[in-house]
């Protein structure tokens, strides 16, 4: 079931940030258990997301990406936090969720495969 408008699932969010791969990472955990990811490069594009199947459409995607937004510009062990942008190649379903971040964070795909 799909989660009410506006609301969020109660999961923790976590950042980690790899230097070997210029990559920041969110996950998603519930109960002891991560049940989501959200892989952001350091430029900033979105470049990996998954929910597990039970949890999703109940609003884990959109808690990283806000955590993420709510990160960006921060400095975390010497390295500015970048703002997340959705990829420019997406999924329909992909694209479904980046308009439903809004339109300050939406632009039209390039490629839907």
């Amino acid at each position: 079931m799909p989660a009410e408008r506006g609301k969020q699932f109660p999961a923790e969010i976590r950042h980690e940030h790899n230097p070997d791969e210029e990559m920041h990472m969110y996950t998603a955990h519930h109960k002891d258990n991560e049940i989501g990811y959200l892989h952001v490069s350091q430029g900033g594009g979105i470049s990996d997301i998954g929910v597990d199947k039970e949890h999703q459409r109940k609003g884990v995607a959109t808690a990283m990406f806000n955590h993420a937004v709510g990160m960006a510009g921060k400095i975390v062990n010497g390295v500015r936090v970048p703002h997340p942008e959705h990829s420019g190649h997406r999924t329909p379903s992909g694209d479904a969720w980046a308009k439903s971040t809004g339109p300050q964070h939406y632009f039209e795909a390039e490629e839907i495969h």
